[in-house]
């Protein structure tokens, strides 16, 4: 599950003056290459209310990730559940860190799978440790 595609959701807004900073600095962009495994969505929250389907879609993502406050950025495995996020100074070191953590949740959820399977098998009478006695 580790090479699984994670999405990286970043909450901004057009008139908002850290996130205007935050692209112009390209702190996500540089980050973010190379990565094969993070996928870069950009979520531009309206002023006021939605008007247009991509501002309607955003104002959505945002509500169900309970965004308050802009810049944002939310981590969330390829399924769209959140793994992690950071709310406010954005940077190289922060994307990092929320990264690993991130990583460490796909690992964690990977190895519970494995786990949920190997018991499905042993309920199911499949388990190869079993020996019929004549």
């Amino acid at each position: 599950m580790a090479d699984a595609a994670m999405k990286l959701i970043r909450f901004g807004a057009e008139w908002c003056p850290s996130c205007k900073a935050l692209k112009k600095a390209g702190t996500v962009e540089k980050w973010a290459t190379g990565k094969t495994n993070v996928v870069l969505v950009e979520a531009l929250l309206p002023e006021d209310e939605p008007q247009t389907k991509e501002e309607k879609c955003a104002d959505k993502l945002a509500d169900d990730h309970g965004i308050k406050g802009i810049p944002a950025i939310v981590f969330t495995d390829a399924e769209g559940e959140e793994l992690t996020s950071i709310h406010g100074a954005i940077t190289q070191k922060s994307l990092e860190r929320e990264y690993r953590k991130a990583m460490a949740e796909l690992e964690f959820d990977s190895d519970e799978d494995e786990d949920e399977d190997d018991e499905s098998e042993d309920e199911d009478g499949d388990d190869e440790d079993e020996t019929d006695e004549k």
